[in-house]
């Protein structure tokens, strides 16, 4: 089978190939929630919206509805960041502390999980939309009037209330405390401008400033203003050398993903001399940063040159052997330049790594289709059926590869 498109799918896999999925199994997964009538159980999709339909009266049920959806999806920033939400929504005191910079808080554990969750959303995506971090603050805001109105003996605020939870964050907003926390619920709320003046509010007295300079950039870029969010993060960087620190922020802020951002910017622009430097700069950085090995890899393809793109998939999963994503696309670049055998090893791997991933498994029944192993192509397209959603671009068409292989 000449395989369509072939070109198009590798660039599709090699951007989902980014994320830092690693631990995605875990031996306390969650139990799957349940969704709607008729709803589809191998949909993403479907979890995710299942949980913000319950975060905010049920954010423990929708952390799981998130973790699954990470799991049928394991290259999809927002499913992460979703997690991360919910997982402070379910631990109040916890999202209290964090949000309000108590050290033993900000220090912990726990914190460190749940921003990792982030971390890998911006391997991911460095600009990834952070659609659910006004409900982030509305719950932090929920939690404290709770704690007062429970020392009153009042009632506690219904969470599910619209109109009650809208003006309570309307009346912080206009109380003029935390500009930090202000500025990130303007630019939840899409209020551009304002946010930015916050943010630059901010910046004469806030020692460590490489946070604001990106949250900055990541404004200016949702606004179509890309120089202005390569100049915010440049100064970002040159505040990080400056301090030479390791963790500046709540938000772990690293030079490799500044430079990872720089990057996307210069190549969405065309500019691919200077989106491989800034992708180079991220690796001096961090030689083990993934990210810049694939987009790297990926420029090498478009440049024509298959022998330096394998090199860098090479060393990306070497650096990163638990990221199914990843596998999944150095197999597929593996399989279009002959190296089939070589490929069905990193796809059995990823199909291992994350056994819910459909996409491993329509790899591994095009590999066998090309090596002529009809057998074999049935079993993997049927392996992806049975893991994919139904509106799954490629749901039909392996549907109907199935039928013209069978018997």
């Amino acid at each position: 089978m000449a395989f369509r498109g072939s070109l198009g799918l590798l660039t599709a896999v090699i951007v989902v190939a980014l994320t830092g999925a690693g631990d995605a199994q875990s031996a306390k997964a969650p139990k799957r929630p349940r969704l709607g009538a008729g709803a589809d159980t191998n949909d993403a999709r479907a979890y995710y919206d299942r949980g913000v339909a319950l975060l905010r009266r049920e954010p423990w049920t929708a952390a799981a509805a998130f973790y699954w959806a990470s799991r049928l999806e394991p290259g999809w920033p927002q499913a992460y960041y979703a997690q991360r939400v919910a997982g402070f929504l379910s631990r109040e005191n916890l999202l209290i502390g964090y949000l309000e910079g108590a050290r033993s808080v900000v220090a912990s554990q726990e914190i460190q999980q749940l921003d990792s969750l982030q971390y890998r959303a911006e391997r991911l995506n460095p600009f990834f939309v952070r659609d659910l971090d006004e409900t982030l603050f509305a719950g932090y805001l929920i939690a404290i009037y709770k704690q007062q109105r429970s020392r009153a003996g009042e009632r506690a605020l219904d969470p599910t209330n619209e109109a009650e939870v809208n003006f309570l964050v309307d009346q912080y907003v206009r109380s003029g405390r935390s500009v930090p926390l202000r500025a990130a619920l303007a630019a939840s709320r899409r209020r551009f401008t304002e946010a930015l003046g916050f943010y630059k509010q901010m910046l004469p007295e806030y020692r460590h400033q490489a946070w604001i300079r990106a949250e900055r950039a990541k404004i200016f870029y949702v606004m179509g203003s890309p120089d202005s969010a390569l100049v915010e993060l440049q100064a970002a960087l040159n505040q990080l050398r400056q301090l030479d620190t390791a963790r500046l922020t709540p938000i772990y802020v690293s030079r490799e993903m500044l430079e990872h951002g720089i990057g996307v910017i210069h190549e969405a622009a065309g500019d691919t001399a200077a989106a491989r430097r800034a992708y180079g700069r991220a690796l001096q950085e961090n030689l083990a940063y993934a990210p810049a090995h694939v987009l790297l890899a990926g420029l090498d393809l478009l440049a024509g040159d298959t022998t330096t793109a394998l090199s860098e998939f090479d060393v990306a999963v070497q650096v990163a052997p638990a990221e199914a994503p990843l596998r999944v696309a150095y197999g597929l670049l593996l399989a279009q330049t002959g190296r089939r055998d070589d490929a069905v090893v990193h796809l059995r791997r990823a199909a291992e790594l994350e056994p819910y991933y459909a996409m491993p498994h329509y790899l591994l029944g095009y590999v066998a289709e090309l090596q002529g192993n009809r057998d074999e192509a049935v079993t993997g397209y049927r392996g992806f059926l049975a893991r994919a959603g139904a509106r799954d671009r490629l749901h039909d068409m392996v549907a109907q590869r199935i039928a013209d292989l069978s018997p």
